[in-house]
């Protein structure tokens, strides 16, 4: 509610980041909900981060066919950077918590 009308009224280009932030955010989100649920390691996290990266992406290409759908460009560039920031922020969750063995049982 601050960024994107900040953006807009002062003419700043930031590359669409204002467009896409629903995509950015949303997928970050979703990612670590799902981790979370399915208790996921390092292999599993990693195919879980790309499907759902993936999803959002084949999503946005079948707006092109879907009644009432919107393509944006910007949607796809906001949901592989908020990917890849969830996937960096979950390898540094990896490199710095000590496994809990109690946790990884279940």
């Amino acid at each position: 509610y601050i960024y994107r009308p900040y953006i807009y009224e002062n003419n700043i280009n930031d590359f669409g980041i204002a467009d896409s932030m629903g995509n950015l955010g949303g997928i970050i989100v979703q990612i670590f909900f799902s981790l979370a649920i399915f208790n996921s390691g390092r292999k599993k996290g990693v195919r879980i981060i790309s499907f759902l990266v993936i999803g959002y992406i084949l999503y946005e290409f079948a707006q092109l066919i879907l009644p009432k759908g919107v393509f944006d460009w910007k949607d796809i560039y906001g949901t592989i950077i908020g990917g890849l920031i969830t996937l960096i922020m979950f390898f540094i969750v990896h490199l710095l918590v000590k496994q809990n063995k109690i946790f990884y049982r279940f």
